[in-house]
């Protein structure tokens, strides 16, 4: 499964993407992006991906980079 998430990354234009498990795991320690609901070959359902951003406390202090992503995930939401 991490295979087949991994291949989904030239889709998407990302480099690391995670399922909701992962990012589950990883806590607070990492910043994540909703990327998109999918269902790879060899999957049992679909599940949520998320691309990771960074590290939390470096990611948190680029201003910029925090407000992209809140304004990211409120467009994915209504996108949803």
């Amino acid at each position: 499964l991490a295979s087949r998430i991994e291949g989904l990354n030239k889709f998407y234009g990302t480099e690391i993407l995670a399922s909701q498990r992962l990012r589950e795991l990883a806590g607070d320690f990492f910043v994540f992006r909703s990327i998109d609901r999918v269902m790879p070959k060899g999957a049992i359902h679909d599940f949520e991906i998320y691309e990771l951003l960074g590290e939390r406390e470096t990611f948190a202090a680029n201003v910029t980079a925090m407000d992209y992503l809140l304004r990211w995930e409120k467009a994915y939401t209504v996108y949803k």
